[in-house]
């Protein structure tokens, strides 16, 4: 296989995962008896301050799993060949050209004196 085809299929093993595991997590039920329904239970009771906002252990253990289904899937994007990044780079292109011809015309244009009334609109 070539080069090309391993990444590709790099990348849709990645992408199967990322579903998998985001499927998986967001759906989880505690099911292995009530030892297990406790220690979640417990992890969601128990709140405390951290990095200024109140959280529990099971915010923390939460926003691990959501963080490594996010790398799995950025593992998906960066495997895939560069002809995948030919869309977004035009989109983005196109959106810095509008926001760049926006600015040019709004630098073009006398501005109004501080308390004078603008007439006319774009």
């Amino acid at each position: 296989m070539s080069t090309v085809a391993w990444l590709r299929l790099a990348a849709a093993l990645a992408a199967l995962q990322f579903v998998a595991h985001t499927a998986a997590f967001v759906r989880y039920v505690p099911a292995h008896g009530p030892a297990e329904t406790a220690v979640v239970a417990a992890m969601q009771a128990h709140r405390f301050s951290f990095g200024g906002f109140e959280r529990s252990y099971w915010d923390l253990y939460y926003g691990y799993g959501l963080l490594a289904a996010f790398s799995v899937l950025l593992e998906a994007v960066l495997f895939w060949p560069r002809f995948f990044f030919l869309a977004p780079i035009v989109m983005d292109a196109g959106v810095g050209a509008s926001l760049g011809l926006a600015w040019l015309e709004a630098s073009g244009r006398a501005r109004p004196e501080c308390g004078e009334a603008v007439r006319g609109g774009g």
